[in-house]
């Protein structure tokens, strides 16, 4: 059997001397090592490594859990092989996590939006709403939607120019500006 890549080629090595000890023979260890990285069907070289991790962990796992078997061994060496065994398959779940996070990630067609410019598209939406009833508003509504259209854009602004990890609470902060600036431009139009 060869490798299609060099990487592939190391991993299979790899691999394959992780199941030396209960595996003889080279070639069949090298068919099991590769036939457990192909059963998580990898899509790149990327994934490859985290599979690696992930097999590799699960099959030292199961070794360290062969060698707690004999019934000559003392007591405190079971015990400390299979706390080995139970840290490496910790390990290899959080590789496997990795890997499905990173699929899952991958395979997600539409990314979703920054809540910020989720915020900052339904503001001006307010805004504009506000702008289309103008003509049918009284004039002291008219006045006051003018506030809040003049306050909703500045905030909808400053949130387009926000740095990418702007929290809630900086997020709330800019709409307090906003209802400051409302207050205070009400009270001038007074």
């Amino acid at each position: 059997m060869t490798d299609p890549t060099p990487l592939m080629a190391f991993v299979v090595t790899i691999l394959s001397s992780i199941l030396s000890p209960t595996i003889t023979d080279q070639n069949l260890a090298r068919q099991a090592a590769r036939q457990a990285i192909d059963a998580h069907r990898i899509g790149n070289d990327g994934e490859l490594l985290t599979v690696a991790r992930a097999v590799g962990f699960a099959l030292t796992a199961l070794d360290t859990l062969r060698l707690s078997m004999p019934e000559d061994l003392s007591l405190t060496m079971k015990l400390r092989l299979r706390g080995n065994a139970n840290a490496l398959n910790r390990s290899a779940r959080a590789n496997t996590s990795i890997r499905e996070k990173t699929q899952r990630t991958a395979a997600s067609p539409n990314p979703q939006p920054e809540p910020k410019v989720e915020w900052g598209a339904a503001m001006k939406t307010v805004a504009e709403q506000l702008q289309s009833n103008a003509a049918t508003a009284s004039p002291a509504q008219r006045q006051s939607d003018a506030l809040w259209i003049e306050a909703l854009t500045g905030v909808a602004g400053e949130l387009a120019r926000a740095k990418p990890q702007t929290n809630k609470a900086g997020l709330l902060t800019s709409t307090l500006m906003a209802s400051d600036l409302y207050t205070e431009g009400k009270r001038k139009r007074a």
